[in-house]
């Protein structure tokens, strides 16, 4: 008998260890979005790009996303330029089904920009602090229609409707249950993916919700992706921010100048607005709290554009889908072998707290 006892023992502690770690429960019954505007930035793009001699260029253009008015930024200006050159530039929009607001550059590749090219694009905004808190009060900002069905729709990165993503959702339970508030759901989905997945950055990773439903890894796109193509699936408005943070890359960082590169999302939750989400913050610290990283934003991050799969006419090869922005799109046609020499892309920030006079341009 005793024996028998120390065998169930040992069982049942083996049993409690394979076990995951109890996820947390949204501690919020009525609940408010604070916000306040925090800081004032000028942030640079800058592209030294050259090809190699064997090619010379007839005409370039390059793109660049116009920033959007969103809850976290407001009062945006952006400019875009070719140091040197004679260009033409306009405000188009992409495409795609958002439409989302870009400037373009043309240019000819003569008077010394037949292997080279410089980009300097200049970007001013006002980026406010978010905070998720009992209790009620605060302004509610509701999506427009248009803004209500984009942050409903399939697109080709985040491919809600496939087979493998609907039966992912089933497995996990990830299903919006009767009486269930969107506000509980999506932090139910949060916690489900910080258990489940880890943080690895894989250059050239497909990164559509079906196919990172099979893998138990993927980077701050890929994570964002997911919750929000799971909020998508049951109904909820969401969307990813795609951008960089506000603060300037430096020597340890790629030499490609990806350094700041981030992306994040938020969702409406009915009565409290827009709630920001950081998951890979909250994958990448599964040991910190769960509500330092969901409803809470701190005003250091430019979104440059909202959703994903921009639709971009490239002029001399037709329409292109780039699936992120962050930086310049841009397409050559010339004569010759083309090849590319060297590449470097810098950012650089400049902040100041509000009210200090950090001006536009």
């Amino acid at each position: 008998m005793t024996r028998f006892f120390s065998v169930c023992l040992m069982i049942f502690l083996w049993s409690s260890l394979a076990l995951p770690a109890q996820a947390e429960q949204f501690p919020f019954g009525q609940c408010h979005i604070e916000k306040m505007p925090v800081q004032r930035i000028y942030a640079t793009l800058k592209l030294d790009f050259e090809t190699d001699s064997a090619f010379a260029a007839r005409e370039w253009v390059a793109y660049v996303c116009v920033p959007p008015v969103l809850c976290g930024q407001k009062d945006i200006s952006v400019t875009l330029s070719a140091p040197g050159a004679k260009t033409s530039c306009a405000t188009i929009s992409e495409h795609s089904l958002l439409q989302r607001k870009l400037i373009a550059v043309r240019t000819y590749g003569d008077g010394g920009f037949e292997q080279k090219l410089p980009l300097e694009a200049h970007f001013w905004g006002t980026l406010f602090r978010r905070r998720l808190l009992p209790g009620s009060g605060g302004e509610v900002e509701k999506p427009s229609g248009a803004e209500w069905r984009n942050c409903l729709a399939e697109s080709e990165t985040i491919d809600f409707k496939s087979f493998d993503f609907q039966s992912f959702l089933d497995r996990q339970g990830l299903r919006l249950r009767t009486g269930e508030r969107d506000i509980d759901f999506a932090f139910r989905v949060f916690e489900k993916i910080r258990q489940i997945y880890s943080y690895k950055f894989q250059s050239g990773q497909d990164r559509r919700v079906s196919a990172l439903c099979h893998v138990g890894e993927t980077d701050c796109g890929g994570l964002s992706f997911l919750f929000v193509g799971a909020l998508r699936a049951n109904d909820i408005p969401a969307r990813p921010l795609v951008g960089r943070w506000a603060k300037s890359d430096n020597a340890q960082d790629d030499a490609a100048g990806y350094g700041q590169c981030h992306v994040k999302s938020e969702f409406y939750a009915a009565d409290i607005g827009w709630v920001p989400v950081e998951m890979s913050g909250a994958v990448s610290h599964k040991d910190g709290k769960a509500l330092n990283f969901f409803g809470v934003d701190n005003g250091d991050f430019l979104t440059l554009h909202q959703g994903t799969d921009l639709v971009i006419d490239s002029l001399f090869f037709g329409p292109k889908t780039i699936y992120v922005l962050q930086e310049f799109a841009l397409w050559v046609t010339g004569t010759g072998s083309y090849s590319q020499r060297s590449r470097v892309l810098r950012w650089t920030v400049v902040s100041d707290a509000i009210g200090s006079g950090l001006a536009g341009p």
